[in-house]
């Protein structure tokens, strides 16, 4: 999650899932203690001592110190007496792949001094962290990416593919590609998901007189997540119910959340079955005889969404404006919520976009629809261009508290207007308005 640029070549950095990390259920020695089994050999657990400090108003400094003893095998530490959550009195360890390959460094500085395409590639091949993908260029138009042509498996978990054909559309269209092209696409609010699954689901809203009317507005939707617009509010809210009500019936409440909360999982795979048309998932074991279809689950979700769309909205789904629940709001760590969040925050500001659309609004699907991960950043490095690069960040230059730059980028970013970084000595000569000079102390 990185992007940069240097005199030379530019870098974007994300995450590839690459499976590097597994954990192992542990045999402990019933007749030894702190040992455990390596077959039938008897291991002692290593112990590695750790002091952290620990922010304390009434110990002396500010910090207090803690003592934490670590326990380790062969194939690194125990964890499971720390991880939240997990529900076992097994002893479990965790064992991540990097650590095994890593050298004194991760091979930060020699991405920075790469200056060509190859050179990037030659440091990335000391680079531990398999999960990671890399695109990168140079100012001679040589374009490099990893992690290409990887000959192993190394995850089935990934991200669903509607913004990725996004990217390919806009890319493959006719005609060269400009920056502004490039910084627009960034905000491109076309949902590649609702364009397979809001038509089936408004046949079947448009077939009873109690969703016929929400059916009808999907009916003429242009797939578009525009803060104006009411269609992709009750797509969402639907989609989601639905959702629901395809996995709760066999799975429970406990483990549907589980898996809602990972659409990475579920989206994509619940989709095919709406396009099939049947599954098993669509019955709801619980009505007996009775077996529901598609169309039936679509209805049944439509009338959820609609009671909780029209109490916190009204009844009239023409006032289900997206941007009323879609909404971006940036929260300071120091306040968080109650008096003076608004201060030293911003929002909620209404927002277009989703989690399926390129200009990103990700929700949490249990408690949606408020923004939860977007964009910290927007980019474009022309390599052409030595002077500078178009960006824009969503608060501002400084997390200074009060400071006049904390929050003077909000409204640019939320207006897909862009400012440019300066990156030559001449041009940020040219523009440089205040100097801070750190002198060192005698």
């Amino acid at each position: 999650f990185a992007i940069g640029r240097t005199s030379h070549i530019s870098i974007a950095m994300t995450n590839n899932y690459g499976d590097i990390q597994d954990l192992y259920v542990e045999t402990v020695d019933p007749e030894r203690p702190g040992h455990y089994l390596e077959g039938k050999v008897s291991y002692p657990f290593q112990v590695i001592e750790e002091k952290l400090k620990i922010k304390d108003k009434g110990a002396p400094g500010g910090y207090r110190e803690e003592e934490i003893k670590i326990r380790t095998t062969k194939r690194g530490p125990v964890v499971s007496e720390v991880l939240k959550g997990l529900e076992t009195d097994k002893v479990l360890t965790l064992r991540w792949a990097p650590v095994e390959s890593m050298g004194e460094s991760i091979g930060l500085v020699q991405f920075l001094t790469a200056k060509s395409v190859n050179e990037m590639h030659k440091a990335l091949e000391d680079y531990p962290m398999l999960c990671l993908n890399w695109v990168f260029a140079d100012t001679s138009g040589n374009i490099g990416y990893r992690a290409s042509d990887y000959p192993y498996y190394y995850s089935s978990h990934f991200s669903p593919t509607y913004r990725y054909k996004r990217v390919t559309e806009l890319l493959n269209s006719p005609g060269s590609k400009s920056v502004d092209d490039n910084w627009q696409y960034q905000r491109d609010e076309k949902n590649l998901l609702a364009e397979k699954i809001a038509p089936v689901m408004a046949r079947a809203l448009m077939a009873h007189k109690n969703t016929e009317e929400m059916g009808k507005i999907l009916a003429g939707w242009d797939f578009m997540d525009k803060p104006d617009l009411v269609a992709p509010t009750i797509f969402q809210a639907t989609y989601l119910a639905f959702a629901r009500l395809v996995f709760e019936d066999e799975l429970g409440n406990k483990t549907t959340n589980t898996l809602l909360d990972d659409w990475y999982f579920w989206q994509e795979r619940l989709d095919k079955m709406v396009l099939k048309g049947s599954s098993e998932w669509f019955d709801n074991v619980k009505t007996g005889e009775k077996v529901e279809t598609v169309n039936d689950l679509f209805h049944q979700a439509a009338l959820k969404a609609s009671a909780r769309l029209s109490a916190k909205l009204g009844k009239d789904p023409h006032d289900w404006a997206w941007g009323k629940v879609h909404t971006l709001e940036l929260v300071s760590p120091i306040r968080r919520n109650g008096f003076g969040k608004e201060l030293l925050g911003s929002g909620p500001m209404p927002m277009g976009g989703s989690g399926e659309t390129l200009y990103r609004g990700l929700f949490d699907p249990n408690d949606p629809f408020s923004v939860t991960i977007s964009a910290s950043l927007r980019m474009v490095a022309d390599m052409a261009d030595e002077d500078k690069v178009a960006a824009i960040l969503p608060g501002g230059v400084t997390g200074r508290l009060f400071s006049p730059h904390q929050k003077d980028q909000v409204q640019s970013f939320m207006d897909g207007s862009k400012m440019y970084w300066w990156l030559s000595d001449k041009a940020i000569a040219e523009h440089t308005e205040h100097t801070l000079r750190l002198n060192p102390y005698h």
